[in-house]
């Protein structure tokens, strides 16, 4: 976040980095992270890496039960469009674990129309690619937009595993409110005094305040999308070819 991993115009911050601007002395292997995270303080710690960068910022919950009226296939959409800009993140919360959802994949369900630019809602299956931190999964996995909502919208009774879909709504040992949600990120900025609407890819700004990129990866290669990672890294290729001749 905030680095030229992205377009944003600082280097990269190291977590324990991100940690001693919000606070924290101990080491990160320290931090009794099961404790104090949450959902509420995961937007105030995003308001406070803002406020240190001077960035405009702001963390909404995107889906939650008993909150976001808005249907799953509209939330879909708003998730496709909003993940390939660079001023978005999410973060998703599942049972007991935070991870990152940094792309998506449109699988459709007729192999003969794998190459067509235009697919029915019927047509095709929607997957999301999980970025993880653990060490005990792999760095990147799809899980099924079907199989989040099921997690979200589970009862204050039940709980969903996503990793083993298989077994669907499973009891929980004593009742607890589900928290379960995706939140998202989003930052904008000023740009000749005019503050840009919240649905643009606007990564710069006036005055020398800096420019935030939330890095993330868009969706995979694919022939119904193009990777935006694959095709910022051909441009850059097109500019050498072009300096060197």
């Amino acid at each position: 976040m905030f680095s030229t991993m992205g377009k944003g115009s600082l280097a990269p911050i190291t977590p324990m980095g991100a940690m001693k601007i919000l606070g924290f002395s101990q080491k990160i292997t320290e931090i009794p992270f099961l404790e104090i995270a949450g959902n509420s303080t995961l937007k105030k710690w995003f308001e406070k890496l803002c406020a240190h960068f001077k960035v405009r910022g702001l963390a909404r919950t995107f889906w939650k039960r008993n909150t976001t009226v808005t249907p799953p296939d509209e939330l879909l959409k708003t998730y496709m469009v909003s993940i390939r800009r660079q001023n978005r993140a999410f973060i998703y919360h599942c049972r007991g674990h935070y991870c990152t959802p940094v792309g998506f994949d449109i699988v459709p369900l007729d192999s003969s129309k794998a190459y067509s630019s235009r697919l029915r809602k019927e047509g095709f299956e929607p997957w999301i690619l999980i970025g993880e931190s653990t060490r005990w999964s792999p760095g990147i996995h799809v899980v099924r937009w079907e199989a989040i909502g099921s997690d979200i919208m589970c009862d204050d009774h039940h709980y969903y595993n996503i990793k083993r879909p298989d077994k669907g709504p499973m009891l929980k040992d004593k009742p607890a409110p589900n928290a379960h949600c995706l939140i998202e990120f989003k930052t904008f900025c000023n740009y000749n005094n005019i503050l840009l609407a919240f649905f643009t890819d606007c990564n710069y700004c006036a005055n020398g305040v800096l420019g935030l990129s939330l890095i993330h990866i868009s969706e995979p290669t694919r022939p119904l999308y193009i990777s935006y990672a694959v095709f910022c890294l051909k441009k850059k290729k097109k500019k050498k070819q072009k300096k060197k001749k």
